[in-house]
């Protein structure tokens, strides 16, 4: 699945959880970040055997660990943070079996679990339903919850794992995004393809926006 795909089902599963941190906590940017990177962590390591290794569920799980370890000296230990990390790198895999595939038991077996074929037309049309759906909770939060999209008022150890975090998505969405054009807008055009990349353009943007935001704010808090 592309990343378009991974981010709306990353943020559907994890919308409960979102709106229960949200509830005590003055900002909605870092969770939202959060989902972000870890619904498309496993895609970090896509080439050769390393996929494998990152699709797998005790690859995702080093990985998961691994960077929550990190947020954990940066920030603190915050279990709705990590609740939503988990089910954001949970949502990947399960992308991956439905749209892809995973190897759910390496390294102990290299067997695949495949239920349809990545970068069909079955494929992007599947991932433009999930966009939709997932653009109606989102607009609900930014109608309802504006104030809680602001960089303002956002704790200087916050702001510095967002930037640590979105640079590296930032650079990954702008990676997949070529690639997409390539084989999908380049090779063969299709007005489903052409929506896509809208929204992988509109996550390119907001990315990038974000991350001026947040490292604006950065340096204005020190």
């Amino acid at each position: 699945m592309w990343l378009p795909g991974h981010l709306a089902i990353g943020f559907l599963l994890c919308l409960f959880a979102i709106v229960l941190y949200a509830r005590g906590h003055r900002s909605l940017l870092l969770p939202l970040v959060i989902v972000a990177l870890f619904s498309v962590l496993p895609d970090f390591l896509h080439i050769g055997n390393l996929r494998a290794f990152s699709h797998s569920f005790f690859g995702a799980a080093v990985l998961l660990c691994s960077i929550l370890v990190m947020l954990t000296i940066i920030s603190g230990w915050q279990p709705w943070i990590a609740a939503i990390a988990t089910f954001a790198v949970i949502s990947h895999l399960l992308a991956d079996v439905f749209i892809g595939h995973i190897y759910p038991w390496y390294p102990w077996s290299m067997e695949i679990v495949q239920f349809n074929q990545f970068n069909t037309i079955f494929d992007i049309r599947v991932e433009l339903g999930l966009c939709f759906l997932a653009s109606i909770p989102l607009l609900a939060l930014i109608v309802f919850w504006k104030g809680k999209f602001s960089v303002v008022g956002i704790a200087r150890k916050d702001l510095l794992t967002i930037l640590l975090l979105l640079t590296p998505f930032l650079i990954f969405a702008t990676a997949q995004m070529f690639y997409f054009i390539d084989l999908d807008i380049v090779q063969s055009t299709t007005v489903s393809a052409i929506l896509l990349l809208l929204i992988f353009i509109g996550a390119v943007i907001s990315s990038g926006w974000l991350l001026v935001r947040s490292l604006t704010g950065y340096v204005n808090s020190a």
